[in-house]
């Protein structure tokens, strides 16, 4: 019986640490307008974790990122905004050229 409750209050502890790991280290979708080397400007699609949100400018900026229609990679020169997946930009070209951008 006292086996039973050890097992029982291990495994209790065990699933609750387990939850608390998981959501801090939950993923989210982003996107962000971005400006590659030449000029081209694009969204790029991103799964970060909400801790890295903040800080994906910093990340993204000198990135190599596969480009729609070109088979080489393309260095990021500028990130120019990030949002939530389903949110939309403040800028009304970020709007423009996420509406144009196939998914």
């Amino acid at each position: 019986m006292i086996l039973y409750k050890k097992m029982s209050l291990f495994l209790s502890v065990a699933i609750f640490t387990g939850t608390a790991m998981a959501a801090k280290g939950e993923i989210s979708e982003l996107k962000c307008h971005v400006e590659l080397f030449g000029g081209e400007e694009v969204i790029h699609f991103v799964n970060a974790k909400k801790s890295d949100g903040l800080n994906m400018i910093k990340k993204l900026t000198g990135k190599r990122i596969t480009v729609t229609g070109s088979r080489k990679k393309q260095k990021i020169y500028q990130v120019r905004e990030c949002t939530d997946l389903h949110s939309s930009f403040k800028g009304t070209q970020a709007n423009q050229l996420d509406a144009a951008t196939v998914r």
